[in-house]
This record gives structure tokens, sequence and C-alpha cells, in this order.
């Protein structure tokens, strides 16, 4: 059985074919998701998923969440002064 981080990335290799047929711009924000999915590895390790999308998944919604939260929190305090 391969270990979590190899299954990791044999999914995100799978995925080479769509990054390669985004825009430039669009190249970048997906990179940063990928970087996220290697961050929350530990993370998604724990679950008890034999098909690993939904762990990945799970690590990107939680990159653009927190994300958010602190655009929110910035933006709190422009308004607050």
């Amino acid at each position: 059985m391969p270990t979590w981080r190899a299954r990791i990335e044999t999914r995100l290799r799978e995925w080479e074919p769509f990054r390669r047929a985004l825009r430039f711009e669009e190249k970048s924000a997906f990179d940063e998701m990928q970087r996220a999915i290697r961050e929350h590895a530990a993370a998604s390790g724990s679950l008890p998923a034999s098909d690993p999308v939904e762990p990945l998944f799970l690590s990107m919604l939680l990159e653009v969440h927190m994300r958010l939260r602190g655009i929110e929190a910035r933006l709190r305090e422009v308004e607050d002064g």
C-alpha cells in the first residue's frame, strides 16, 4: 500500500493535463491549491479514505476558507478605522 503522500502525488500528477490547459494566472492559483493539499497532508492522511479525492478537496476548501476569513478580518479592520 503506497504512503498517503505518494497517493497525493500520484493524484496531482493525474491532474497535470488539466493544469497544462489553464491560462497562466489560473496555473498560479492551481499551484497554490496544490501547495495547500501538500501542507495539509498529515490531516488528510488521518481520514479513512480509500480514494484520496475527498481529503484533497477538503484541504483545498480549508485553504480557501482560511484566506476568506483573513480577508474578512482585514476588511473589518479597515471599516472600523
